[in-house]
């Protein structure tokens, strides 16, 4: 397993060093929300458009990206407070959990898909969540790896712990968020 720790450490360098896409400076015209998100255990301001109407929708025009919720690393600082989405609009109740974004790396704007990050059946102890006090999922927040936490605030590593089979992207909800795209890194 300390082949899977070092090789989670090495996937998020490459994001940082090479591949990763350019971010955005400035806040653009068009954002309805402005958030806070992980990338490769950093802080980067994310921008997103939500849909107005049912028409708006994913483009072929952009790329796809991922928007992992997790649960807060900081419990009473969590960087999205969740919310419920009534039905209508929503086609039934939806709970947004309590989580904190994280993204694969910085990113021009992209159709953004929310991707819940669960523990996998079997996980047990290798696998710390943490319940949402609003009634949504229990998301994780960190694996343990040979004994070492290892925060999930990484995309990369997220996708390691999942095909490492610790972690189970839940892809079914809450889908489409809308567009979101990347700007200044974070202090």
């Amino acid at each position: 397993m300390r082949r899977g720790i070092a090789m989670a450490a090495a996937v998020t360098g490459l994001v940082l060093v090479g591949g990763a896409a350019p971010a955005l400076a400035g806040e653009p015209p068009t954002a309805d929300e402005v958030e806070t998100a992980w990338v490769a255990g950093r802080f980067i301001t994310l921008y997103v458009d939500t849909p107005d109407s049912a028409s708006s929708g994913p483009s072929e025009a952009r790329p796809d990206a991922d928007v992992f919720l997790v649960a807060p690393m900081d419990p009473d600082h969590p960087l999205d407070p969740g919310a419920v989405i009534p039905s209508p609009p929503a086609p039934a109740p939806i709970i947004v959990p309590v989580h904190d974004t994280v993204l694969d790396r910085p990113t021009p704007p992209s159709d953004c898909f929310g991707v819940q990050v669960l523990p996998a059946p079997g996980a047990g102890a290798r696998v710390l969540t943490r319940p949402d006090p609003n009634g949504g999922a229990t998301l994780a927040w960190a694996v343990v790896v040979d004994g070492h936490r290892v925060r999930l605030t990484s995309g990369p590593v997220i996708r390691w712990a999942a095909s490492a089979g610790l972690v189970a992207l839940d892809r079914s909800w809450p889908g489409y968020g809308g567009t979101c795209w990347t700007g200044t890194w974070r202090r």
